[in-house]
Order: C-alpha cells, then structure tokens, then sequence
C-alpha cells in the first residue's frame, strides 16, 4: 500500500469516527465489521458478534410503541442487505443494562464492481430527546 492509500485509509476512519451518528457495515453475511466511537456509545461492544438472525432479541429493537418487536426481514440493516435503500425509519432501541433510545435509522447496499451486494451501511441518529418532548 502506498504512503499516499495509508494516508486515504487513515482519514476515512478520522472522518468516520468523528461523526455525531452512529455508523455500522455490516458484511453480506451480516457480520458487523465496522463500527464508529459513535455507535460504541450507543450500544454495548459485545453486540459486535451478534448474528442477522438474532439482532431483534440482542438489540431489544421496537416500533415507536416499545411493545411490538420489528422482524427480522423488517430491519433497515436487513433490507439494505438484500438491496434496498432505506430512509429514516424510527425505531425504539432497548439494550439489556441501558436506558432505551428512539433511533432514526437509514440503510445503505454497498455493491461490489459487479453489482453483488458485499456489505450494508447503516446511519443511527438518536431522536430520543425530540421523542421525549412530543411524550
């Protein structure tokens, strides 16, 4: 790798890292291998592991009711990775051992260069204090 593609890699993470939303890639496999100090805050580093299929029950994630549990199918994360964009779905998020957050959520496919899905952005902003405003 060249001196100046180190400097690119570097100032991605920088940039990454420094953002106010929480940012999660997720591979086609639905395996988390990227997570900004943004995300870190909001959930548990232990939920870096945790597989598509139990996402719902590992995160606790809810509809704005915090009652009525999202599928599986229904979670951005889960539809980018099928190739859907999505855009600001509110959710309500309640990790075991942490105070519960409403969440705006966005979802992005990554395609590889022969439009293969190789992985799934998805943005995190915390609306719980616009939330509890409206409450």
């Amino acid at each position: 790798m060249s001196t100046e593609n180190k400097l690119s890699v570097e100032l991605y993470a920088k940039v990454i890292d420094s953002m106010v939303c929480g940012f999660i890639v997720a591979n086609n496999k639905g395996e988390f291998i990227i997570w900004n100090e943004a995300a870190y805050k909001m959930f548990k580093k232990e939920l870096i592991t945790s597989v598509q299929d139990n996402w719902v029950e590992d995160w606790g994630i809810f509809h704005m009711d915090k009652t009525t549990k999202f599928l599986t199918e229904e979670i951005p994360m889960s539809r980018a990775l099928k190739g859907e964009t999505v855009k600001g779905v509110k959710m309500y998020i309640s990790v075991e051992g942490r105070e519960g957050m409403f969440l705006k959520v966005s979802a992005y496919p990554v395609y590889t260069s022969e439009s293969e899905i190789e992985a799934a952005i998805v943005m995190l902003e915390d609306i719980t204090e616009e939330e509890k405003f409206w409450d």
